[in-house]
């Protein structure tokens, strides 16, 4: 039996599953988990969908999300838990999930940096997004899926893709893509909830990227950064910098692009690069992890020392390239 169809009858017939995801969740690790929760009815099994951080607000129009609760919140004794688009428990949980560490684990991810160790997992390195996996998993196992699970599968894969336009673009995510839009889905709504619903705090965010973009290396490097006060001055939450790293590549000629953003006490440190740079080690080098070209971690202390000390481990790496 394929891994597809092992971890698709697990779900099927699974009672009182917790789904979880990493902390500021975004389209992949929410779209997959409704996604799942809609193919396999997760409300008439007991399921519970928990998230330690808040929804972003572009992404509660995604049907079920309303569902989503907060660790706090949690009644039902689970009887298995599901890691999506992420493989650790620290990724997951500052501490509420320490209760439920003796039950049974499994996985579904694509992060090339996931150390899952569990029961059963489909982790795919080479799939754009969780979502692409479990539309795959879906497909393979002949699970029909209704409009609220291919709307969730579709953000998620528009997403990671950067709407069909990074390199994790494959064959695969294009032909998916597809049979989900066949089922109905406003691709309209998700593309302008995705990328054109930047809140006033974002746009501020944005500003400020903009004005303290640096370049360094050669012009090879490309870093920015928002403080803790900048972010405070507007009330801007984690959810108001997505996407603002991927700003820092636009520039011709730039190979590493890097975000700080900086909170009370640590600071959110985003990695993106070109062909041939692998910032999921560069990420790993530095306590975090994600994917080749696009990666990040978190670091405690404040951005006069974190920012030499990522800008230091960049320069190596831009060196070791030549």
């Amino acid at each position: 039996m394929s891994k597809y169809r092992q971890m698709a009858d697990f779900l099927l017939n699974c009672e009182n599953l917790l789904l979880t995801a990493h902390h500021d969740p975004d389209a992949d690790c929410i779209g997959s988990m409704l996604g799942l929760y809609h193919v396999a009815q997760g409300a008439k099994h007991g399921w519970t969908m928990v998230l330690e951080d808040k929804i972003p607000a572009n992404l509660q129009y995604l049907p079920g999300s309303e569902n989503i609760i907060c660790p706090a919140d949690i009644v039902a004794q689970p009887q298995h838990v599901l890691f999506l688009d992420c493989g650790e428990v620290s990724r997951v949980s500052r501490g509420w999930l320490n209760a439920y560490l003796n039950l049974p684990f499994y996985c579904i991810d694509h992060h090339v940096s996931n150390s899952f160790s569990g029961v059963l997992s489909l982790l795919e390195q080479n799939a754009s997004s969780t979502g692409e996996i479990v539309a795959a998993m879906c497909d393979a196992a002949e699970i029909a899926l209704n409009i609220e699970a291919a709307t969730s599968l579709y953000t998620a894969i528009v997403s990671d893709t950067g709407c069909f336009r990074y390199e994790n673009t494959t064959p695969r995510a294009l032909e998916i893509a597809a049979k989900l839009l066949r089922q109905g889905v406003d691709m309209e709504k998700a593309r302008v909830q995705l990328f054109e619903s930047r809140s006033a705090a974002g746009m501020v965010m944005l500003q400020i990227a903009f004005r303290n973009m640096c370049f360094t290396a050669q012009d090879r490097i490309c870093y920015s950064f928002v403080s803790y006060a900048d972010a405070k001055a507007v009330q801007a939450t984690a959810s108001d910098l997505n996407n603002i790293a991927n700003y820092t590549l636009l520039r011709a000629g730039v190979k590493i692009g890097v975000l700080f953003e900086e909170y009370e006490h640590s600071v959110a440190v985003s990695l993106r690069s070109r062909q041939g740079l692998r910032m999921d080690k560069l990420a790993q080098s530095l306590g975090g992890g994600g994917h080749i070209r696009a990666a990040g971690c978190l670091i405690e202390g404040n951005l006069d020392a974190v920012l030499p000390q990522v800008l230091d481990k960049a320069l190596a790496m831009i060196l070791e390239e030549q």
